[in-house]
């Protein structure tokens, strides 16, 4: 997958190398749009250790990059951006008979939230091919598309995997932090899965900012795929 560079050029680099540090993923988490600190502070994570992660992480000249192959010839990516005024997160989806990539969502501060329904998410994780990294990983990688999940069980097995809390513990905690009520929900309007954010690119209501119906056709079909592919 290439992803856009702009004029500072800076060099991409594997984003996985981070993984088995468990401070890189509670600093991914930062993504989630939840009550960071206080987060860290109930799960007993030092916050100046993260922070440091955080250092390493986002730097102007280096873009630390996920890409994972998916079943079928997809894959889907995760990229750090840092430029000189902002930084991202963008999801990235292709395929080779796709003309470009197809940017799903963007964390962090050019939010273009939700991208992933829970079903998606989850999929994700079992969709992995050609690949040695384990379920909780791709699903923690990504679980910020998802904004807030409304399915916790797989987000409290994943966190199980970076703390040493006792599960219930685990499980208060990321109750208290995902299971807020929204106004915004996905529904299916007879051809694709759509959100009514007026931040996500998944709403069509957003004429001039969603994908176009060409992207969400090869979106729709993508996930159609792969859930057939894991029955």
């Amino acid at each position: 997958m290439t992803s856009p560079q702009d004029y500072w050029s800076p060099t991409i680099v594997d984003l996985t190398a981070w993984f088995d540090r468990r401070e890189f993923w509670f600093a991914h988490l930062q993504f989630s749009w939840l009550d960071f600190e206080r987060f860290l502070d109930d799960l007993s994570v030092p916050l100046a250790s993260v922070y440091e992660m955080f250092a390493e992480l986002w730097q102007e000249r280096i873009w630390p990059t996920a890409e994972i192959p998916l079943r079928g010839g997809y894959s889907v990516a995760f990229v750090y951006f840092d430029y000189p005024e902002d930084a991202d997160g963008p999801i990235y989806f292709d395929h080779p008979t796709w003309p470009e990539p197809i940017c799903l969502g963007r964390c962090g501060g050019n939010c273009q939230l939700p991208a992933l329904r829970d079903e998606e998410l989850e999929l994700l994780s079992r969709s992995a091919f050609d690949t040695s990294l384990p379920p909780w990983q791709i699903y923690l990688l990504f679980l910020p598309g998802a904004l807030r999940p409304e399915l916790p069980a797989a987000l409290i097995e994943a966190v199980g995997h970076i703390s040493d809390l006792p599960a219930d513990r685990i499980a208060a905690v990321v109750h208290s932090q995902y299971n807020r009520p929204s106004q915004f929900s996905w529904s299916h309007n007879g051809s694709h899965w759509v959100h009514n954010c007026q931040h996500s690119l998944r709403n069509p209501a957003e004429s001039g900012y969603c994908l176009t119906p060409a992207e969400f056709d090869r979106i729709e079909a993508m996930f159609t795929e792969l859930f057939e592919a894991i029955k």
